[in-house]
């Protein structure tokens, strides 16, 4: 058994999963399709799988909804989409390969099997002189003068990144708009890949993908006469390991958004596991004092505590360094911690850790550089960890606390999957490979010793 495996994580049966597709709530049960390759742990042919579930967290996996068909459109893979429902009729709108062509499928069991459109691609031409490298990834909104508009993800080679706009009456006949956006190729990419547009508080965001820097990307601002102006920007994850996120909104008009974490070791290491790639937990967006995108767990995850642990008040204390003594363990947690610098200039947790401490990944604040901070560098001490591309061990984001505000985390572990939430909505999401199940010990850090535990609960998941 694979003990860096999930438990509470959405993971492939077996092989390979990557971007969320067509998620959807319907008939009170959430679907979510995804890029799915059944024939081995590896990134090639894709296909949608399918998982659906009555809560966010539990999930039973159905038949495949999409497969490549031989000497047609898809025949080189079924790539990401999203799901829109057209007068009662749910729709799939994804795009087909190689070369990359814009398709529908319907169902009409209840999402369990799907027909592809007979008259598919509904959409095949690039728009004329722009010398783009691709157009792909199709995220379907409707307005409220009943059309449909559509954001596809493409790039042209001089500037780099940037989403298109197009709009139909039927999803089936489409016509150009323009860009909604651009971006800069050496900043956020060459390429947008997997683009989301949505209203959220009287603002609208854009969220991309960049190729290759490898970064999920977000835009604030206001949406008129089909033009977008960016307010504000950042990045949807600061951790390096997640990418090609969906935003759907369920039965209330509820934001809901899903996002894909990648391995982080050797190729090697992947087949042998029988399986790559982890579902992120699922996340409510909102906007932040400042108009930034923020992101917070879904409310649903707290049904995943179990047993809440009993952290003695005497193991609060600490130490210069590392704490001595371990104050909890486990693989699988949910931990909310608040803490006092006082002096510090340095000071976190550190989780999945030997007892030893020969071991250890560390979530910590750095005063100095005013930054939250994920060192995996020291997760596992085996040469062959491959934690390197694309991003290096030491993963950052930006954290301004004013004077006297004390240091909030709320922390999602799960044997390899590690989520970190700020109350101000920053999240890192890594992955850790520890060498045995026995590296599940966590510890308090703090470089003065008069730093304070404020508050400290912890579940095991």
């Amino acid at each position: 058994m694979d003990f860096h495996r999930p438990t509470y994580h959405l993971t492939p049966p077996k092989n390979w999963m990557n971007d969320p597709n067509g998620a959807i709530q319907w008939k009170g049960k959430y679907h979510l399709f995804y890029q799915y390759n059944p024939h081995a742990a590896v990134s090639a042919t894709k296909h949608w799988g399918h998982a659906v579930s009555d809560d966010l967290l539990t999930w039973e996996h159905l038949p495949i909804a999409l497969t490549p068909e031989a000497g047609r459109y898809d025949k080189n893979g079924c790539f990401s989409g999203c799901m829109v429902v057209n007068n009662g009729v749910p729709t799939i709108i994804y795009t087909g390969v190689k070369p990359e062509v814009q398709c529908l499928a319907t169902s009409s069991d209840d999402l369990l099997t799907w027909k592809k459109y007979p008259g598919n691609p509904v959409l095949s031409k690039f728009p004329d002189d722009m010398n783009l490298r691709t157009f792909r990834d199709p995220y379907v909104w409707k307005e409220e003068e009943g059309l449909w508009y559509m954001l596809l993800g493409s790039g042209t080679r001089e500037s780099g990144g940037l989403c298109l706009l197009y709009r139909s009456s039927d999803l089936i006949n489409w016509e150009y708009l323009h860009p909604l956006m651009k971006g800069n190729r050496v900043e956020t990419g060459l390429v947008w890949n997997c683009p989301n547009f949505f209203k959220l508080e009287g603002q609208h965001i854009l969220i991309v993908s960049g190729q290759p820097v490898w970064k999920p990307f977000y835009w604030t601002g206001i949406y008129s006469d089909h033009q977008f102006s960016p307010q504000h920007s950042g990045l949807v994850d600061y951790g390096g390991c997640l990418y090609a996120g969906l935003v759907f909104h369920d039965e209330n008009n509820r934001p809901i958004y899903w996002g894909w974490i990648w391995e982080s070791r050797t190729d090697a290491e992947i087949l042998a596991a029988g399986w790559a790639g982890v579902m992120a937990l699922p996340r409510i967006p909102f906007l932040n004092p400042h108009g930034g995108l923020g992101f917070k767990p879904a409310p649903e995850t707290e049904k995943l505590r179990q047993n809440k642990i009993t952290i003695p008040e005497e193991n609060y204390a600490f130490h210069r360094g590392s704490q001595t003594v371990s104050i909890l363990q486990g693989a699988a947690l949910e931990i909310k911690l608040t803490l006092e610098p006082g002096n510090s200039r340095d000071l976190g947790i550190q989780v999945l850790s030997a007892l030893d401490q020969s071991e250890y990944t560390r979530i910590g604040f750095n005063l100095k550089n005013n930054e939250l901070y994920l060192d995996r560098s020291q997760a596992n001490l085996s040469p062959t960890m491959f934690f390197n591309w694309p991003n290096p061990n030491y993963h950052t984001a930006p954290l301004n606390l004013q004077q006297d505000e004390p240091l909030t985390l709320h922390i999602f572990i799960d044997h390899s999957v590690i989520e970190v939430y700020t109350p101000s909505g920053i999240v890192i999401s890594s992955r850790v490979y520890t060498s045995t199940p026995q590296c599940d010990h966590v510890f308090l850090y703090a470089d003065e010793e008069n730093s304070r535990v404020l508050s400290l609960e912890a579940w095991k998941l």
